[in-house]
């Protein structure tokens, strides 16, 4: 790339502009987990600025766990500087959170089938034993590399016949909504880390069996249950965010 083809913006300090547009490119799966990062001198080169300019902003994100510094060779994109980051309050389909950071998702259907509910659906949404769901299993992916494992099960009724898997190789909230006009607004969620080997059905991904798995069951406005998830994320792939806030104080009047 040309000498300075790079412009950072001028509202913050030099380093902090490199260091963001760094983050950015990392997220945007520029480079892969592993990958060395290009060299100080093509840093500086490429972004037209000092090489003190270019060590803080390494040193910044190696402080920010995305990148790690090996003595004498450079620095490495670790599994954090290539993941998906979302917040826990916000209700979007992965693929939606994937494509808003700069990532290509993609979607495959490996099962799609009527069943019995499982007793977590049953639970959640108060529904017979002897009900039917249509029930999903599929593989979540952000620039080819699976980031999750989801487990759905469909009120009977909510997606009319039939039941092929390759209509479920997109957003499913998407496909919801395009089926039958109904979309998710809110859902009662749980969340805990689960080691299970039996999760992954593409060989090797991920390398380790250890997810963050959401459970979570989702309603309509109106409050009509819709799809009955487990959703397990891929350790190191994806990163949630919360925000906490202190409760309020009152003091008592004198």
């Amino acid at each position: 790339m040309a000498s300075g083809s790079r412009a950072l913006r001028t509202n913050t300090p030099l380093a902090t502009r490199f260091a963001e547009d760094m983050h950015r490119r990392l997220r945007s799966g520029e480079w892969k987990v592993g990958d060395r990062l290009p060299s100080e001198a093509l840093l500086c080169e490429e972004y037209n600025v000092s090489r003190a300019t270019v060590r803080i902003g390494i040193r910044l994100l190696i402080s920010q766990g995305l990148v790690r510094s090996r003595q004498g060779s450079g620095s490495y994109v670790t599994a954090a500087g290539s993941n998906v980051s979302a917040g826990l309050a916000e209700l979007r389909s992965t693929t939606e959170t994937i494509r808003q950071q700069g990532l290509t998702p993609a979607v495959q259907c490996r099962l799609s089938e009527m069943r019995t509910p499982t007793q977590e659906c049953v639970d959640a949404f108060g529904l017979s034993a002897t009900d039917r769901v249509l029930y999903l299993e599929r593989a979540i992916r952000a620039n080819g590399r699976i980031v999750a494992y989801c487990r759905d099960e469909i009120v009977d009724g909510v997606v009319p016949a039939p039941y092929l898997a390759e209509r479920f190789c997109a957003s499913l909230f998407d496909t919801l909504e395009a089926a039958s006009g109904l979309r998710p607004a809110y859902s009662s969620s749980t969340i805990c880390a689960v080691y299970d080997e039996s999760i992954a059905w593409v060989a090797g991904e991920p390398e380790h069996p250890l997810y963050l798995l959401f459970r979570q069951a989702h309603f309509t406005e109106a409050g009509a249950p819709v799809v009955y998830s487990r959703d397990y994320f891929v350790d190191g792939a994806f990163t949630f965010s919360v925000r906490r806030v202190s409760p309020i104080r009152t003091r008592d009047k004198p």
